[in-house]
């Protein structure tokens, strides 16, 4: 018998074994990792470059999804995950790989595999001079915004005084990070001006941002916006509404809930004449405004506008206004989660200069300065915390001292952490001339003991700037002179040991000119940058 067919020797053989994953870095349950660090996973065998995209991957850190590059090299079988914006403080970072990844025969991971690390604490960079404006006097109302790519935009304002040869200077300026080409050159937003004063500003994508500001056009005090496109740079100024009488002050600027910019301001008829409080929401396909929409009426003076908000997009807002020839605090609530709109206005308090802070779940605190016993060397720091669910405020909570011979200075500073963490901080009069910077803490239902914060300056020393992440972690600012010299600024950073000492942030080997102004912004992953004036120069830095 004749065998016919048969198989041949030279047929290859059949590649059915699932890739492995040989080494992730950080590895494991790795502590104290640097803020730049990359993600790296090497395979055990070559892998299909065109498997890899942007679904396998997520990193995450408390529930939020960091943005990421994502290279593959198949020579060394390696995936590098670049974070778009450096890794935040303090935080665990949790990261899964799917399984659909293959070889080069199409096998994929046997199965998806997660890990988690955690990053070391942030330190302060070295400062960066953003703006050295010739003949300027000083820089003012530092603002920042950053998106989840890392792209950031600050916008201030300055001030040159007239001379025998030069007119007044008011302008704003502003410079754009890309994180390619870092810190753009300063450009200028505004028209010729006699005053201007308190930008906001918001990353409204991800390549684009929009501020709005306050100027002063012949006598009448208006609301301005630009708007900035990677492409084109910043637009013309906008003006945001007219009207023929009154000034526009206290601009609000956020994303509402369906991701348009919205601004929420006051309109006043003159010194207890009618105020009141506007909005009007940003049409970018026509880079234009809507009809401003009246939120609240009054017949006398409203001021101090105060403005919180929640990932679902209720707004809350407080003021302080003028009722019977007193000063009184009043909040209000925008309803989304039923639909309702703006409810009606509450009071809250007799009392005056309130502050307002609130976190995405909806937990908003109000603190204000009270004269504790109708003593006016004796002011006091008192609260009341916000009952999301019924749209009311709970009992006043005094903060600060009771002691006689303490004396709070001005309205307090407030943060309220995603995780219900609320910090309190103020700055407290010793005697004539000396103050010093205090905090409280609030956790679990429980007010701590107050801590003294620094009390190493001379004279006056006031708190300018208090922010908090999503895990309870903060960060104070202000301004304080050092050995009869000039004013230089400082922070200090609260954690879970507590607050530490304080750290100078500009250069106070320095000494021509005061530093001050100092503004503090933080990300969603906790990183925080501050920026600074020094004389006429604006000073940026990070804590990371």
């Amino acid at each position: 018998m004749i065998a016919c067919g048969g198989s041949s020797s030279d047929d290859e053989e059949i590649d059915i074994t699932a890739p492995n994953i040989l080494q992730v870095s950080p590895a494991n349950e790795t502590q104290d990792v640097e803020s730049s660090s990359d993600i790296q996973v090497i395979f055990s065998e070559d892998m299909l470059a065109t498997s890899f995209d942007d679904n396998i991957f997520t990193l995450q850190s408390a529930g939020k999804n960091a943005a990421f590059d994502m290279a593959f090299d198949e020579l060394s079988r390696q995936a590098t995950f670049t974070p778009l914006s450096a890794l935040g403080p303090l935080r665990t970072y949790d990261i899964s790989l799917s399984n659909t990844v293959t070889d080069l025969s199409g096998n994929p991971l046997a199965s998806g595999t997660s890990w988690s690390f955690s990053t070391k604490e942030g330190e302060w960079q070295s400062p960066l001079l953003l703006s050295n404006p010739e003949n300027a006097y000083i820089s003012y109302h530092h603002q920042l915004a950053e998106n989840p790519q890392g792209q950031k935009a600050a916008v201030w304002a300055i001030y040159a005084p007239a001379t025998e040869s030069i007119a007044q200077v008011r302008e704003l300026h502003s410079s754009v990070y890309q994180k390619d080409t870092g810190w753009s050159d300063v450009v200028t937003l505004n028209n010729q001006t006699e005053s201007v004063s308190d930008p906001q500003i918001v990353a409204i994508n991800e390549s684009e941002f929009l501020t709005v500001w306050e100027q002063e056009d012949n006598e009448q005090y208006k609301l301005y916006s630009s708007h900035f496109k990677a492409d084109m740079g910043w637009s013309e100024p906008r003006l945001l509404a007219q009207f023929d009488v009154g000034n526009s002050y206290d601009p609000k600027l956020y994303i509402n809930q369906d991701g348009l910019a919205t601004v929420i301001w006051i309109l006043d008829e003159g010194s207890h004449q009618p105020h009141h409080i506007y909005s009007t929401t940003y049409i970018s396909e026509n880079v234009s405004w809507s009809d401003p929409l009246v939120i609240e009426e009054h017949n006398d003076n409203i001021s101090g506008l105060e403005f919180g908000q929640d990932q679902l997009g209720n707004i809350l807002l407080a003021w302080y206004q003028i009722d019977d020839g007193s000063w009184k605090i009043y909040s209000k609530r925008h309803d989304v989660s039923s639909e309702m709109g703006w409810l009606d206005s509450q009071l809250i308090e007799s009392a005056s200069k309130p502050v307002l802070a609130m976190n995405k779940h909806g937990q908003a605190v109000i603190g204000w300065y009270d004269d504790f016993d109708q003593n006016s060397d004796h002011d006091v720091i008192r609260v009341r915390h916000y009952d999301l669910d019924n749209d009311t405020w709970g009992s006043s909570q005094l903060v600060s001292s009771e002691n006689e011979n303490t004396n709070a200075s001005g309205s307090p500073y407030l943060a309220v952490s995603d995780n219900g963490t609320v910090v309190v901080a103020w700055s407290q009069k010793i005697d004539d001339a000396k103050r010093d910077i205090w905090s409280r803490t609030y956790k679990e239902g429980i007010w701590n003991t107050r801590q003294q914060i620094d009390n190493s300056g001379e004279g006056d020393v006031y708190l300018k700037s208090l922010v908090i992440d999503d895990l309870g972690h903060a960060m104070a600012a202000w301004g304080m002179p050092v050995d009869g010299g000039k004013t230089n600024v400082f922070s200090a950073r609260l954690n879970s040991q507590g607050w530490q000492a304080p750290t100078a942030l500009n250069d106070t080997t320095q000494q021509d000119d005061g530093a001050g102004q100092t503004y503090l912004y933080v990300t969603d992953f906790g990183r925080i940058s501050a920026m600074w004036r020094d004389g006429g120069q604006t000073w940026f830095t990070e804590f990371k």
